[in-house]
């Protein structure tokens, strides 16, 4: 389980200075409510990756018990997920809509780069060579 959390914090700590990175670029262009959905769609796509994996760990533990509470729980989530670009477009630019989509989807890159570095740690070390 400790390696579990740290892959959650490395997650959260990489996705979020992503995020920041860029709002902070998207806010030095006058666009505000861009940089806003960006941050809005990196929290709720993190939101997402960690209810999905929390409720499926509670599904291989109990499958019968629980199937009710993941299927609503799953039905909530896409619900919020969905919702929040479509109140992004009302409010605003469709630039606002595209930065949500992309913020919302870079947990999941910075996801794959993480597990990715996790299977092949030779590959992605860093070694000094001064040698």
């Amino acid at each position: 389980m400790d390696g579990y959390r740290r892959f959650q914090a490395a997650l959260t700590q990489r996705s979020l200075a992503v995020a920041a990175l860029a709002a902070g670029l998207l806010a030095l262009t006058d666009r505000r409510l861009s940089a806003e959905a960006f941050i809005v769609g990196s929290a709720v796509g993190l939101a997402a990756i960690f209810h999905i994996g929390t409720s499926f760990n509670r599904l291989l533990n109990r499958p019968s018990r629980r199937l009710l509470l993941y299927m609503g729980e799953s039905l909530l989530r896409v619900l919020i997920a969905g919702a929040v670009p479509v109140w992004l477009v009302g409010k605003g630019p469709a630039s606002a809509y595209l930065a949500y989509i992309v913020g919302f989807v870079i947990p999941l890159a910075v996801a794959a780069v993480l597990v990715r570095q996790h299977m092949h740690p030779d590959r992605y070390a860093m070694t000094d060579t001064r040698s």
